[in-house]
Order: C-alpha cells, then sequence, then structure tokens
C-alpha cells in the first residue's frame, strides 16, 4: 500500500520536485509506501513532514484506489489542508526535493508531464477537469480551494 498527499498552503499546491538516484528531477506529490503495521494517514502525515517539512491542520481521505486486474495494491489519497511550515526536510540518503508551490490550474497542467509521478486514476481526474468546466469546478470544490 501507499499514499499519496495533495497537501495546499494558502490557495497553493504542495509539489516536489525530485531527484532520485539514477533518475531525472520529476514532479510529484508527497507521499510514500505504508510499512507493515502502520496506517495510510499515518503515512501519509509522515511523509508530508519528511519531504517537505509540512504539517496540516485538516486531513481528509479523498479517495483510495487499488491496482487494476494484473496486481493489486491500495493507494490512498488524502486532501492535507491549510499546511504549516514547522520543521526542515528530513530526506532519505540520496534524495533532493525542492517544495514548490503551484495554482490550481498548474497543478492540473502537470496530468500532461510525462515525468509526473501520481496515481493514474488522480491523473485521470486532472485531465478530465482539464477537458470539463463542470469537472474542474467540482475537484475544486474537492479540493476546498478559493475560485
Amino acid at each position: 500500500p501507499s499514499t499519496e498527499v495533495i497537501a495546499t498552503v494558502d490557495n497553493k499546491i504542495i509539489i516536489l520536485m525530485q531527484e532520485q538516484p539514477g533518475r531525472k528531477v520529476y514532479p510529484s506529490l508527497p507521499g510514500g509506501r505504508v510499512e507493515v503495521g502502520d496506517t495510510a494517514l499515518h503515512t501519509a502525515q509522515r511523509e508530508l513532514l519528511e519531504e517537505t517539512g509540512y504539517k496540516a491542520q485538516k486531513w481528509i481521505l479523498l479517495d483510495e484506489f487499488s491496482g487494476n486486474q494484473k496486481y493489486y495494491f491500495r493507494e490512498s489519497l488524502f486532501l492535507a489542508r491549510n499546511c504549516k511550515k514547522v520543521s526542515n526536510q528530513k530526506l532519505d540518503a540520496g534524495e533532493k526535493i525542492k517544495v514548490t508551490f503551484v495554482s490550481f490550474d498548474d497543478f492540473l497542467q502537470l496530468c500532461q508531464n510525462s515525468r509526473f509521478v501520481a496515481a493514474i486514476p488522480l491523473k485521470f481526474m486532472m485531465y478530465e477537469a482539464l477537458l470539463d468546466v463542470k469537472k474542474k469546478e467540482a475537484l475544486k470544490r474537492r479540493l476546498k480551494l478559493k475560485s
């Protein structure tokens, strides 16, 4: 199982620009693998803090995905609202992560970036929001972002 976090600061979304050993820089959301005995929420909270130095005032489970017919794994997507910087990053050896902040519209554009690492169902939601104004507004409301 794994987690991904859409974290908001004011009316912006945190996007990580990651550089891992053997990979070119790529954008992603905070998140990581759920270890045995841990919960998806605790993992999401820990990963947000470690990768960004931010903590959220409110956590909402937005969705859960379950892989596809060839493999199964649970992926939990959380919304972390009203994040505040509380510490420095605590990165694993070899990790280089730059924390950036993007508007909702720029966030949606990421689904067209082949390097953007995110759950496929989330990318579909983002892409649908680009194509359909009603779905865009619905997703923006779901993320509790101001217009």
